[in-house]
């Protein structure tokens, strides 16, 4: 059974870091003295990464619910990530989350995969992200007590 229920919208944080790094590659590209080659490649790059970040600005991403455990059991609704448990390597802090979970194992990898996923503090509200971190000390402290 999980404990939370957790809508994570998209982040306006992330799509303004992009469009940061696309400032600061179009004055680099004023600063620098390229020619020939090199400039012909950096001119590619940018177009490229102006590019993904002007379809990432006009494609909306769409909400996921995370459903979270007692126990650190992860589950995404739609199932875009795979479910599993989550490991004691997830960080906190008061803007992000970078949650670290352990699928279950499978004939590729019979440990299981590790997948890792940053929830940023803009993606839910401040009972969800606190929640979230609440799970993940929790989590922490029940795997340090069984080592």
């Amino acid at each position: 059974m999980y404990a939370s229920s957790l809508s994570l919208t998209p982040s306006r944080w992330r799509r303004g870091a992009r469009l940061g790094l696309l400032g600061f590659a179009l004055l680099l590209s004023i600063q620098l003295p390229l020619a020939g080659h090199w400039l012909l490649l950096f001119l590619c790059t940018l177009f490229a990464f102006a590019w993904c970040w002007w379809q990432s600005w006009h494609r909306p991403e769409p909400s996921v619910t995370l459903l979270l455990g007692e126990a650190g059991e992860v589950r995404w609704l739609p199932a875009c990530r795979p479910a599993g448990v989550l490991t004691a390597h997830s960080l906190l802090s008061p803007w992000a989350i970078l949650l670290c979970w352990q699928s279950a194992p499978d004939k590729a990898s019979p440990q299981g995969r590790t997948h890792r996923c940053w929830v940023l503090a803009d993606q839910c509200s401040d009972a969800d992200f606190r929640a979230i971190a609440r799970v993940i000390r929790q989590c922490r402290w029940l795997q340090a007590s069984v080592n």
